[in-house]
């Protein structure tokens, strides 16, 4: 986990927006807001280069690739989370 951590204060709605986001018992505001981004950077992306066939881009809950795979081992539970362009998911 982080350790060089901000705080800041958002109003009780936006947290209660955020929370629609999360995508598990270990998801944070954190990682809630880095999707964000990449959300944003992704479409500026997008807008910014010829236009090309969007391919789905494949990422892990947690930090990496192996760790993904290492906890996917132990709880042998996972997940498929679809995010949307619109802001909604599919799980």
């Amino acid at each position: 986990y982080e350790t060089d951590l901000i705080d800041f204060q958002i109003s009780t709605p936006t947290y209660k927006c955020m929370e629609s986001y999360a995508l598990g018992f270990d998801d944070t505001s954190d990682k809630a807001i880095v999707r964000l981004l990449d959300l944003i950077e992704n479409l500026n992306d997008t807008n910014t280069k010829t236009q090309q066939p969007n391919k789905p881009e494949l990422s892990f809950h947690h930090n990496s690739e192996s760790e993904f795979e290492k906890e996917l081992i132990k709880s042998k539970i996972a997940a498929v989370v679809i995010h949307y362009r619109d802001g909604s998911h599919k799980v």
